[in-house]
């Protein structure tokens, strides 16, 4: 985690972007800027691509603090956004046109799962959409996960691929399929021997060189500090209070994923620092058991 993760500059926590969506979920700028950063983006990463990602949050209405939206860098280098399972049924429930869904399971003739239907209701289309997935395919290119619960991971996959199809939902993932994606092999077409001599030999043709980017022109990423490196007092308190208001906003059912994602936060404290985070964490755990 770098340091420029830690302390996001005076510039960057003035946007309106960010002081409105702290504000919607009761956080000052720098407290909600910390939290956004530790638990919902990839590390490290550009300021100008933490604001990116505040906006697109922003845009479809999803708690990054909860990980209903939360990023991942691409093996390219980009920045996929990825919707939790909470935050696909959201966003269907969230939308004025939406009517319900159900699903329907088909199984071979010893009773095994082949695939499964998610069909969703618009209450301004004569017909619903339909879409079906089989486990199958699904499952070939899968994590473990597909094995302990393919029906789960299999409806999931229904619900997911329905919604783009009903509402439109682009340049959305979930974890499961962004994995998948990351897995699978280049097939870019490689150019032969021949072609590649022939690149070597042809001389440069100057018309090519204005497509060229000035090298200055390609943003520079500072070079990150060591995840383990030992919090500072004044950050160890930002990230107490920012593990404080996560935990206060997320539904008592998600507590405790919430205190995962500061796992590695909480290695960066002092004896007294990590002492104060599990009292916070022990709290909330009592209030979910508790409700």
């Amino acid at each position: 985690m770098s340091e420029q993760l830690i302390h996001s500059s005076e510039g960057m926590l003035e946007l309106p972007a960010i002081g409105d969506i702290a504000k919607h979920y009761g956080m000052n700028a720098a407290a909600f800027a910390y939290t956004f950063r530790s638990v919902a983006m990839p590390h490290p990463h550009t300021e100008p691509e933490f604001v990116s990602c505040i906006l697109v949050a922003r845009e479809h209405g999803l708690n990054p603090l909860t990980r209903e939206i939360y990023f991942m860098r691409t093996k390219n280098g980009t920045i996929q956004a990825i919707i939790s399972v909470d935050g696909w049924v959201k966003k269907c429930n969230e939308h004025p046109k939406f009517d319900g869904m159900e699903f329907h399971d088909d199984h071979d003739d010893n009773g095994a799962l082949i695939a499964t239907t998610c069909t969703i209701y618009r209450g301004d289309r004569k017909h619903p959409i339909a879409t079906t997935e089989y486990l199958d395919e699904c499952a070939r290119n899968g994590g473990p996960v597909w094995r302990s619960a393919p029906r789960r991971m299999l409806r999931h996959r229904a619900l997911t691929q329905a919604a783009r199809y009903a509402f439109g939902f682009a340049g959305l993932m979930d974890r499961d399929e962004f994995d998948q994606w990351q897995a699978m092999k280049d097939v870019t077409p490689r150019p032969t021997r021949g072609e590649r001599i022939s690149a070597v030999l042809e001389p440069p043709n100057p018309d090519d060189e204005e497509l060229i980017p000035p090298t200055d022109a390609v943003p520079v990423v500072d070079a990150a500090t060591p995840d383990d490196a030992p919090l500072a007092p004044d950050q160890e308190a930002m990230a107490l209070e920012s593990l404080a208001a996560a935990l206060a906003a997320a539904p008592v059912e998600e507590r405790a994923e919430v205190a995962e994602g500061y796992a590695s936060v909480l290695d960066r404290m002092s004896d007294a620092g990590r002492r104060a985070a599990e009292k916070l964490i022990d709290r909330a755990a009592s209030a979910a058991a508790a409700k």
